[in-house]
């Protein structure tokens, strides 16, 4: 489970976070949408502990992620998985050394039969042929390098995954394509998701529950069903970007 309670984060006098709550069940995947730069990455690198909030709380998987200490923190990590809106390659690794990136340090150093093992089934799990393991970052397309940044953060059997704009840059095609591996590894592997996206249409169709971050709050959380039935014009502008605009400032 994961859990902001009260979370308020500023950046000088730029408030990006105010008393954001939100709780996100076990196996629950959720989208979380809002205009850009109202801290929906933010809220996803608090959750990893890359930034600690002002006030407020975040737990996960029972651990006080601000209150943590650096073992522990350690060990949370290692449960979360997060995909970059980059991706976030190394491209001086091959695909299979990217990949093992993921897994944890000890096992890496003790079992390295393993860890190729466990390369090449998580290359199964985001529908890559193994041939691919050798192959560089350069020489992936832009969809094929997204889903080798899934395959790493599934690599040490994480229960939670991040995605922080998982379609940006893609055409329409590899777009489904990743949401469709989304939907797979929800399904496969039973793990927790929290979406953070423009892509509304995508991330309709692999979410549980959907949340709107607007003006530094959680202006709006429901089922998908509830987003799009919903008269509040702030909702509309986001299911029906082409309806009369709301102001974003």
């Amino acid at each position: 489970m994961i859990e902001l309670i009260e979370v308020s984060k500023s950046f000088g006098a730029n408030v990006i976070l105010d008393k954001v709550s939100l709780r996100v069940e076990e196996g629950e995947t959720l989208a979380l949408f809002g205009p850009s730069g109202t801290g929906k990455s933010v809220t996803l690198k608090h959750i990893i502990g890359l930034i600690e909030p002002d006030e407020g709380d975040v737990i996960v998987d029972g651990v006080s992620i601000p209150n943590a200490g650096r073992s522990e923190l350690k060990r949370v990590r290692q449960r979360v998985g997060y995909v970059f809106q980059g991706s976030a390659l190394f491209d001086s690794m091959n695909v299979e050394e990217n990949i093992i990136l993921g897994m944890p340090e000890q096992r890496v150093r003790e079992d390295k039969a393993g860890c190729h093992e466990r390369a090449m089934e998580c290359l199964r799990l985001v529908n890559l042929e193994r041939q691919v393991a050798d192959l560089y970052p350069s020489e992936l397309s832009g969809g094929m390098q997204k889903r080798v940044a899934m395959a790493r953060a599934i690599a040490g059997h994480q229960a939670y995954l991040l995605y922080d704009e998982p379609t940006t840059g893609l055409d329409p095609k590899n777009a489904s394509i990743i949401t469709n591996l989304i939907a797979h590894l929800q399904e496969e592997l039973g793990v927790t998701g929290i979406i953070v996206t423009h892509d509304i249409e995508n991330a309709f169709r692999v979410s549980d529950r959907v949340a709107l971050l607007y003006e530094a709050q959680i202006h709006a959380l429901g089922t998908v069903e509830e987003f799009l039935e919903s008269s509040d014009p702030v909702v509309q502008s986001f299911v029906r970007p082409d309806t009369e605009s709301v102001p974003t400032a």
